[in-house]
């Protein structure tokens, strides 16, 4: 198939078989350009995508050329258009080489995934709160919109990069707004799901919920924060804002890393992140307040008997209902106080210890303290050791079946979605 490259006045022949293929178009290998792809669009004339892609081009990601070569964005370098009609078809854009989607470092199935170099898997996130600071200080005002862990590749070398950007939303010079017209689900913020895509602006505040995610799953074994023992519906808890780790009667799922072992910062800002930032979402964390958490809680999230920095009070955002407020920060205080006091706040599930403080909050599940015989009987994933359900190749695909405490067979139907 061959295509017209604008900006380097030629055809450029594509592979027949597209490397990869989604809902908007496919990506294809160019053989006489080894260090770019094409990207085609299904239906290149909708959702204004050649204005947008056109804006991307002009007003590039700041990526200055490292000295390995490495691109920390696949944005849209170059216009194509149909070599016949003259019609814009995609846009060429960086190849980004030996690289997986993030969660193949993070699933404890994945083929990349390090059980014993923790402090890899927080260097990772790191990195993505570096992009997405980085992203929200473009002066297009842009907006990822559809942040999740299939469009951030990494490599072994812990380097990351944004793919599948032209869908952000971006405003003009001239104050023109291209909007973002999907989103995944888990990722989406809560108000997200009670927008139409295609009408209304989405704020930065919904990248950071998307962020929030994707970190706690990168520290808690690809966990998702909203899992719950005793509900699947995952997309109606997020919706409901009910974090299952603080504040909430419901438990996290069997044998997921205990919250409480995080250093207290880090609870702290997700709790600010799925607590109050469901009913403010001007109170979720910055990129930038991840990046320099993360950072100063790494030498305590890479080893086990470093004890946690003391907790700050978590804020309580204006209009949210006060018994939460209470909760969240009652849950806080009470880990402080036992991390600081007596020294128990240690990260021993990084190293495959499931085990919370002896003194925990009440508002926080303690996964040794009430593990009943019900919670036991739940179909565990068969994969010794790892103790991650099988619902997260689910969510990475983007399925709308069941999600998590599955069989092989598929026939629990004791707890359906």
């Amino acid at each position: 198939m061959g295509v017209y490259c604008a900006g380097r006045k030629k055809e450029l022949e594509l592979r027949t078989t597209p490397l990869a293929e989604g809902a908007e178009g496919q990506v294809f290998l160019i053989p006489s350009e080894p260090g770019i792809l094409a990207k085609t669009f299904f239906e290149p004339a909708v959702d204004n995508r050649r204005d947008k892609v056109e804006q991307i081009v002009a007003h590039p990601f700041a990526d200055p050329p490292a000295t390995d070569g490495h691109r920390r964005f696949a944005a849209p370098q170059e216009i194509l258009l149909d070599h016949a009609a003259g019609e814009f078809v995609g846009y060429t854009m960086p190849l980004i080489p030996n690289a997986e989607a993030l969660d193949e470092f993070f699933d404890p199935k994945g083929e990349r995934y390090r059980r014993h170099k923790t402090s890899f898997r927080v260097g990772l996130a790191i990195s993505v709160a570096e992009l997405v600071a980085e992203v929200h200080r473009h002066h297009l005002e842009i907006t990822l919109g559809d942040l999740k862990p299939r469009n951030i590749l990494a490599d072994d070398m812990g380097r990351v990069a944004l793919i599948d950007l032209d869908s952000v939303q971006l405003t003009t010079l001239r104050g023109a707004t291209y909007l973002c017209p999907v989103a995944s689900e888990y990722y989406k913020a809560p108000e997200v799901y009670r927008m139409d895509l295609r009408r209304q602006r989405r704020e930065p505040s919904t990248d950071l919920f998307a962020l929030a995610v994707i970190v706690f799953q990168l520290l808690l074994g690809g966990w998702h924060p909203f899992a719950a023992a005793d509900d699947l519906d995952l997309v109606g808890r997020i919706r409901r804002g009910e974090f299952p780790h603080v504040g909430s009667p419901d438990r996290p799922p069997p044998g997921a890393p205990p919250f409480s072992a995080l250093p207290v910062e880090l609870q702290t800002i997700f709790i600010q992140a799925f607590v109050d930032g469901h009913w403010d979402a001007g109170a979720r964390p910055t990129a930038d307040v991840f990046v320099e958490a993360l950072k100063r809680n790494a030498k305590a999230l890479a080893h086990p008997n470093a004890v946690a920095p003391a907790a700050t009070k978590a804020p309580a955002a204006a209009g949210r209902p006060r018994r939460v407020v209470r909760r969240g920060v009652a849950a806080v205080a009470a880990v402080a106080v036992a991390a600081t006091a007596l020294g128990f706040f240690r990260a021993r599930w990084l190293h495959g210890e499931a085990r919370a403080p002896e003194f925990a909050s009440p508002t926080m599940w303690d996964p040794g303290s009430a593990v009943t015989d019900e919670f036991r009987a739940l179909p565990r994933d068969p994969e010794e050791g790892t103790g991650t359900p099988r619902y997260w190749r689910r969510l990475r695909d983007g399925s709308d079946g069941r999600l998590s405490f599955e069989i092989a067979d598929g026939t629990d139907t004791r707890r359906q979605p």
